[in-house]
């Protein structure tokens, strides 16, 4: 019985440290990237400015991220495919351990457009404006490709400024990190990751 618990408790011990030791990405920041715009021109063409960090003790390789601007209802199940900026490759970038990373700007053909009745919608309240994405990535130790999930909402919004907060998805597939298998990805997403 001694040998047991002794061996149970190992164990456990054996998987914290390895769940410690790879990589975790969290989102550190996520703010508008053009603050000098009035709110319609923000809304029109949402831009944001992307920090993440590695809280693990090993590097994240990162792969490619896909972000999805939304001011329609989100669906239970995240749709990630035939967006503007679905399955944007990264080029062999590194996530050090505690350290921070910001992603790329996203270039004009990669960038979403709202309607101008979209963007009054939102400015009135009848709409609301989502942003949710993933980032792959890979590690050390030849674990299958990770997918590190995001979902924001434009809280509060004035002249030249949005406050994005988390917290407001539908359900738990737009958080958290899970394996992201290339056989069930989308057209996009395979593109990006060959």
């Amino acid at each position: 019985e001694v040998s047991k618990t002794s061996a149970e408790a190992a164990k456990t011990s054996a998987d914290i440290a390895v769940r410690a030791s790879i990589p975790t990405l969290v989102i550190d920041k996520f703010k508008p990237r053009n603050t000098a715009a009035n709110l319609e021109a923000m809304l029109q063409y949402p831009d944001v400015s992307i920090t993440i960090k590695n809280y693990g003790q090993t590097p994240a390789f990162l792969r490619s991220w896909t972000i999805v601007f939304t001011c329609e209802n989100l669906p239970t199940v995240p749709d990630y495919s035939g967006h503007p900026a679905s399955g944007i490759v990264l080029e062999r970038d590194v996530v050090q351990p505690n350290a921070s990373y910001i992603l790329p700007n996203l270039p004009s053909w990669h960038r979403t457009e709202f309607s101008l009745d979209d963007v009054k919608a939102i400015i009135n309240g009848k709409k609301h404006l989502f942003a949710y994405g993933f980032i792959c990535y890979y590690d050390l130790f030849g674990s299958p490709l990770r997918r590190f999930k995001f979902c924001e909402y434009a809280l509060n919004m004035s002249e030249g400024w949005i406050q994005w907060a988390g917290g407001f998805s539908p359900s738990e597939a737009y958080r958290g990190t899970d394996d992201f298998a290339l056989k069930n990805a989308a057209p996009d997403e395979k593109k990006a990751e060959s």
